[in-house]
């Protein structure tokens, strides 16, 4: 406000603090006003503070003590009264308000609505000291891109996207068997010593394969599940496999798939921490000496979906944005904070042609 005061030619008057201060009367505070008036007059409760002539670059100031009511900043110019602020002492925070900057979105994709969040009391005034933890939730053809809140000093999140954890599977080893019926056979019986089992791949003969081996490995997951979207991208490590997870069978003679194949986990085959994978498999041969065959079984995605969109109100205030899809219809959107009465706003995406482009 300063600078739009002094930097520009429309008339500007702007008062601060605001003036919620309980467990201060009596006590004097330092109230400023910026301004490119001539002279500002400053009132509380209709009673006048005085009047202070504008110095150029400069604003003008008082010390009032503190009662709750009314400030009331009036500006005049080649003496008359031009411009007048007023800030109110407002009652405790009780429920939201939605104002966008646009009635109406274009559905191409593109168009936006910055979405102001206002805390109002009772009788709709601002409250300037709340400090509301916000959740947003939007129907309809559009989505959230961003919130903010003009808090400079702000470390909160004005994105929310979802998470994507890529797991390795870790110390894959490996024991040749008869068959793989044989090797599939022997997933349900104890394991056997450690002294059978080696680093997979690492010494195998190509010119002298056994007919199967089975592979055993582990992956670590989180140690909450909740909410969580587990997928496995399985990678052939045979010409025909069986796969087990923690004792349950995946799949069963899955042949070679130079794309791979990807499983959706049920949460009910997996457990926090360790799991363990079995493979049973006919190896992929070499053809020539310097073939190289595929020796990793994949990686498993472990997907955290988006948090609700959330901003904590500063000043009582913040701010959301919304972005239209292709698609036409009615757009709403929700903000809620705890102890607040919620607000919905509904905004109409029109059809409309999407800009031109290159494709």
């Amino acid at each position: 406000y300063y600078l739009k005061a002094w930097w520009s030619p429309q008339p500007t008057l702007h008062l601060l603090p605001h003036w919620n201060w309980a467990g201060q009367e009596g006590k004097p505070l330092d109230v400023w006003a910026y301004t490119n008036c001539d002279e500002v007059e400053l009132l509380l409760n209709n009673k006048s503070l005085g009047k202070q002539v504008v110095k150029p670059n400069s604003h003008v100031a008082w010390q009032v003590r503190y009662a709750p009511g009314t400030l009331e900043a009036r500006g005049y110019k080649n003496g008359q009264r031009t411009l007048t602020e007023v800030v109110k002492t407002t009652g405790p925070a009780a429920t939201l308000r939605l104002a966008p900057h646009k009635n109406a979105l274009n559905a191409d994709g593109e168009d936006i609505a910055l979405v102001t969040v206002t805390v109002a009391d009772a009788r709709g005034l601002t409250v300037p000291t709340a400090d509301a933890d916000l959740t947003f939730a939007v129907q309809g053809p559009a989505k959230i891109i961003g919130v903010g809140n003009g808090d400079p000093t702000s470390l909160a999140k004005e994105k929310f996207v979802e998470n994507i954890q890529l797991v390795a599977v870790k110390d894959l080893q490996e024991t040749a068997v008869v068959s793989l019926a044989a090797g599939v056979a022997a997933l349900a019986q104890p394991a056997s010593s450690p002294a059978t089992w080696q680093e997979a791949f690492a010494h195998r003969d190509y010119q002298h394969l056994a007919p199967a081996y089975r592979h055993r490995g582990t992956f670590e997951l989180p140690a909450s599940l909740a909410g969580t979207e587990i997928t496995f991208f399985y990678k052939s490590i045979g010409q025909a496999q069986t796969i087990y997870l923690n004792g349950h069978e995946l799949a069963k003679d899955l042949k070679e798939n130079a794309e791979g194949n990807i499983f959706k986990l049920a949460p009910a085959l997996l457990r926090p921490g360790q799991n363990t994978l079995e493979i049973v498999a006919t190896p992929l041969p070499k053809q020539h000496e310097w073939d190289v065959v595929n020796t990793n079984p994949g990686t498993i995605q472990v997907l955290t979906p988006a948090a609700a969109w959330q901003r904590k109100t500063f000043n009582g205030l913040a701010q959301v944005i919304i972005q239209t899809t292709a698609e036409t219809g009615d757009i709403t959107l929700t903000a809620s904070a705890k102890s607040l009465k919620p607000a919905t706003l509904k905004i109409k995406a029109t059809k409309a042609a999407p800009r031109l482009a290159i494709p």
